[in-house]
């Protein structure tokens, strides 16, 4: 189609031969013709001087009148003047008397005037019956994908210095389809003038026969077609007969190197297209020219299946299937028409039976089929796939099954599992993947396809490849790296199932103990359960103390303690130390304190009787926390400092680094801010030397606890980001909740309620996404009482109703009782003052045996007030004020003195400005250590508490 923007784009390089020659008009056919009929060179520059001389004709024809400044000569001014005499648009203009706009519009009618002559003169160009097009025919539905692969080669055919590219992929991808597709597409556009030559070559190829049709096609007589009667003589023909045409030469299907060069034929301006399934032949054939067919992502999948089966099954369904074959698009399409004859009915069997989906088939066109299969021989996944492998030598062949036992793509191996797979003969895995059928997936990767892997199950693989699998495994966890253990994670848990579907329990156990770790900092603990379930029936006290661990790792605290009763009956197992450890981290986790302490201190006396430093350490260290939860500090505060002596001497890092964390704890639950943070900052920086990510995670959240309990909230937000990509990282999503949570509060504090709201709804989304309730109310609390902070007073109480709700049916009290407490500030600002009473009562009692004097006082505040403003007594209001003053500054929330202020205000205590005071010097301990003024200036507006205080 010749454009107006084309012809413009031409005379805007008039001058410019090279940038002519290059325009997509220098490839009509009226120019190829002009090129021919004066001798022009067939080359950028000829085809650039043809389109010129053409065009200057057509301006030429423009010119009607003598008059040159006659209306109807200003196309031929305006073309000539400006774009090839070079004067200015202005100059032009004003030598016709037109305005600026007159001028543009006649401009615009010019180029018109041009396309429609060089449409003319195109058409007149009669097709020539000598140039041969030999492609099969365009397969009769519209060719769906592959828009940027052919956009690719066409490009590259068009810059015209690619003599030869070679296309591959596995069988059934698309190969000749995308061949087809882009032969017919070039014949459209003309960007092979002299034709498109086409051989189907095949395992056993007719090379004679197929260089006959190419030299009759190139209008060979009968005396050089029998003159030349062996494949070199013919071809030389051929190569002749080609000389300077412009022929495209598509050579598809090739199984040996020497068919495809026997047709790399062709002058300088032929270019060879070839299609394989081999890399190796695609790569010798074409050099760096190598295009990699790949299988359709999920969305072009969708999209040709709903089109071969007329949407007979819905769109969810059809991505299974796609995900089932691989995107394959021969598996598409024989799904689709299998689906357009059964209906959605057919789905569920295609789903289940992959023998099924290697056994659609359809019809082939005679245009289409090659020598390898008897003529009428339907086609279908597995004669296609079955022509690769037939040819293999029997130990490739057992080799491709071995490889099974492993999942499909687009899970990946390595070259050494595979060799491995192969019965350590390289030579047999090396022949698979020289046949295409696995395929390389970057760095020393390989995967196999999904319809390979549906092939090659048909045989099942024997013992000795399980045992093969098996016991590569076994010794190769011992020194991965977590690197090497995340790319090889699905072969692991695939080879525990095989391990354990063959009873061998002690390579099992070897496997999960080595990995445990990795699983849990990852999150993928849950992929080992299924293999432990089934190895619970063969040693059920080993596997119930891993499937109490990876229980307990994933808070589901009374499935943890179902499992470790178990494991726990085995007392002289060398396992019984860890399983009596796991079973006081439950019970501790659960609240049965004295329980805790008293397997903690089983498990810390079977590892002093086998004097395992390591577990000795944790053992300890796990103790001390318990000790701390209960006061006994000083006691706790011993051990843990033994504990990190035991750690240094016996150089465990980890559970050195555990220790200090514990230790940074205690001080912090003891008050002692000043010692617990420069414990968790060498925490941190331990954990980031060690690559202890996980550990890192949690020590930052305790780090910026203590910074705000001290103040310091503008040191807390980077340490936040850290934490947030180290949760990420290792996949602890529980943590992740948390930290969203109390990163949105305390941007809130600092009245930046927009980001505040922003982490706390991440944070909720992901609570529900994973269904942790105590998360998920978490979250609503803190979000009600941003809502709080804000003034959004009725938002607040909606949220506020759905965490009580949710804390109730997890019988979280303390959260339950906070919620309330918020929900009665919150009733309180909207004046429902009756609720509000109702919700301080509740608070009041429900906090009365709280260890929270902040809390306890807060509640008694708020339903003191609540009293007073609906105009009855409130009892021991005057102690109350006195309570709050006799605090130091800092001890509570700025809240509380509001409250006490307020107190004071309503019932005319003198003390009201001494409490005001003390909550100003209490915002001012919360901004205190922000340095960056424009934080200070959006805390003094936004904050409601310091606005509520000053009024």
């Amino acid at each position: 189609m010749i454009e107006h923007k084309q012809v413009r784009n031409c005379f805007k390089v008039w001058h410019d031969t090279a940038r002519l020659g290059a325009s997509p008009l220098a490839t009509l056919p009226c120019v190829t013709e002009h090129v021919r009929a004066n001798g022009y060179g067939d080359s950028v520059a000829g085809r650039g001087l043809a389109l010129r001389d053409l065009l200057r004709q057509i301006v030429a024809t423009l010119r009607s009148h003598v008059d040159p400044l006659s209306k109807k000569n200003r196309a031929y001014v305006i073309l000539t003047d400006q774009f090839i005499n070079r004067y200015s648009p202005q100059y032009v203009a004003a030598q016709l008397y037109i305005s600026k706009r007159t001028y543009h519009r006649e401009q615009a009618q010019a180029f018109d005037l041009v396309s429609d002559a060089l449409r003319r003169r195109n058409a007149r160009i009669a097709p020539r019956g000598d140039v041969p097009f030999l492609a099969p025919p365009r397969i009769n539905r519209p060719f769906i994908g592959r828009s940027n692969l052919l956009h690719q080669l066409w490009g590259q055919l068009l810059a015209g210095d690619t003599a030869r590219i070679a296309l591959y992929g596995l069988p059934g991808v698309g190969k000749t389809s995308v061949l087809i597709e882009l032969a017919h597409t070039l014949q459209q556009h003309n960007t092979f003038p002299d034709g498109v030559l086409w051989v189907s070559l095949g395992r056993q190829p007719d090379l004679l026969t197929a260089l006959e049709r190419w030299a009759r096609a190139l209008n060979a007589n009968e005396l050089q077609i029998s003159t030349a009667n062996t494949i070199a003589t013919r071809a030389k023909m051929v190569h002749s007969l080609c000389g300077s045409r412009k022929l495209l030469l598509c050579i598809d299907d090739a199984w040996m190197l020497d068919d495809a060069l026997a047709l790399q034929l062709g002058g300088v301006n032929c270019v060879q297209l070839l299609t394989t399934r081999f890399p190796d032949i695609a790569c010798d054939f074409a050099g760096t020219q190598v295009v990699p067919i790949d299988s359709f992502a999920e969305s072009e999948s969708v999209t040709l299946l709903a089109a071969i089966s007329d949407d007979s099954a819905p769109a969810d369904q059809l991505a299974l299937l796609s995900h089932k074959v691989g995107g394959l698009p021969l598996a598409l399409s024989l799904i689709g028409r299998y689906l357009r004859r059964t209906g959605a009915g057919g789905v569920e069997l295609l789903l289940e039976s992959a023998e099924t989906r290697l056994q659609l088939n359809r019809p082939r066109s005679p245009l289409r089929q090659t020598s390898d299969l008897p003529f009428g021989t339907p086609q279908s996944l597995y004669t296609s796939i079955e022509l690769s492998a037939a040819l293999l030598p029997h130990a490739a062949r057992q080799a491709l099954t071995n490889l099974t036992l492993l999942p499909p793509q687009p899970n990946v191996f390595s070259y050494a599992l595979g060799i491995a797979l192969a019965s350590g003969e390289s030579a047999s895995f090396d022949a698979l993947a020289e046949m295409g059928l696995v395929m390389a997936a970057g760095d020393a990767q390989w995967t196999l396809h999904q319809t390979i892997h549906d092939y090659a199950s048909q045989t099942g693989s024997s013992g000795a490849a399980v045992n093969q699998l098996v016991d590569y495994f076994a010794e190769w966890v011992i020194s991965a790296d977590d690197a090497a253990l995340e790319s090889a994670f699905p072969n692991i848990v695939a080879t525990l199932h095989h391990a354990v579907q063959h009873a061998k329990i002690a390579p099992f156990f070897t496997i999960i103990r080595a990995v445990s770790n990795f699983a849990v900092t990852r999150g993928r603990q849950h992929t080992l359960v299924a293999p432990l379930e089934a190895a619970h029936r063969l040693q059920p006290e080993r596997a119930a103390y891993w499937l109490g661990k990876f229980a307990l790792e994933a808070g589901a605290l009374t499935d943890a303690v179902t499992w470790l009763t178990q494991a726990v009956q085995d007392i002289h197992s060398q396992w019984a130390g860890d399983a009596a450890y796991a079973m006081s981290q439950a019970q501790f986790q659960l609240g049965q304190i004295e329980s805790a302490i008293a397997w903690g201190m089983q498990a810390l006396d079977r590892y002093r009787h086998d004097e395992e430093a390591h577990e000795i350490v944790n053992a300890t260290t796990h103790l001390c926390l318990i000790m701390g939860q209960q006061g006994r500090y000083a006691e706790a505060e011993t051990l843990l400092k033994q504990a990190v002596t035991l750690a240094q001497e016996a150089g465990e890092q980890s559970a050195e680094i555990y220790a200090r964390h514990a230790l940074g704890n205690l001080y912090w639950r003891m008050g002692n801010y000043a010692d617990t943070r420069p414990i968790l900052r060498n925490v941190v920086d331990l954990c980031r030397t060690s690559g202890d990510l996980r550990q890192e995670c949690k020590a930052i959240l305790n780090l910026v606890s203590v910074l705000e309990k001290d103040r310091f909230f503008a040191d807390a937000p980077p340490l936040y980001d850290r934490a947030l990509e180290l949760a990420r990282m290792t996949g602890e999503r529980a943590t992740e909740i948390f930290l969203l949570s109390n990163y949105g509060m305390t941007v809130g504090k600092l009245g930046q309620f927009v980001r505040a709201f922003d982490f706390l709804r991440e944070g909720n989304e992901l609570a529900m996404a994973i269904n942790h309730r105590r998360g998920e109310a978490s979250t609503l609390i803190h979000i009600a009482r941003t809502h709080y902070f804000a003034g959004q007073h009725h938002a607040g109480i909606v949220v506020a109703r759905n965490a009580l709700t949710i804390a109730e049916s997890i019988q979280e009290q303390y959260y339950s009782n906070e919620i309330i407490l918020l929900l009665a500030h919150l009733e309180r600002a909207t004046r429902q003052f009756e609720p509000a009473r109702i919700h301080y009562q509740q608070a009041v009692a429900g906090l009365s045996d709280s260890a929270s004097v902040a809390l306890q006082l807060e509640a008694r505040c708020g339903l003191a007030l609540v009293q007073l403003e609906m105009g009855e007594s409130a009892e021991n209001t005057v102690h109350l004020i006195a309570e709050v003053q006799q605090l130091p500054v800092g001890k509570l929330q700025p809240r509380t003195y509001l409250m006490a202020q307020q107190l004071c205000a309503l019932t005319n205590d003198v003390r009201q400005s001494a409490i005001q005071n003390l909550g100003i010097a209490a915002l001012n301990l919360c901004i205190g250590h922000v340095t960056d003024k424009k934080i200070r200036r959006a805390f003094f507006e936004n904050v409601w508490l310091y606005r509520a205080i000053l009024a």
